[in-house]
């Protein structure tokens, strides 16, 4: 039994890509409908999601800067100095 199921699935895949319209393969850019809703919909999507990466990146950025100036501020003491004394 389960070799039959395992010959007829290839089929069965193969036909429903067959029998699939050839517009449900291409969004819209690639068919060239670029003033198309889709189209607008994605290109705010990537948009979007630029601007996004951009603000966790500019956050980590300046979290860092932040760290570095007040390493230099706030320099630590050397182990065994007297008091704390920072060379």
């Amino acid at each position: 039994m389960l070799k039959v199921i395992q010959h007829k699935v290839p089929w069965i895949v193969a036909s429903m890509l067959l029998a699939a319209p050839r517009s449900s393969f291409a969004c819209a850019a690639c068919t060239g409908r670029s003033d198309d809703a889709v189209a607008r919909g994605l290109n705010a999507a990537v948009l979007t999601l630029l601007l996004v990466l951009l603000v966790v990146l500019g956050a980590f950025v300046s979290f860092l800067i932040y760290l570095i100036r007040r390493a230099a501020r706030h320099p630590l003491a050397l182990a065994g100095t007297p008091e704390g004394a920072v060379r």
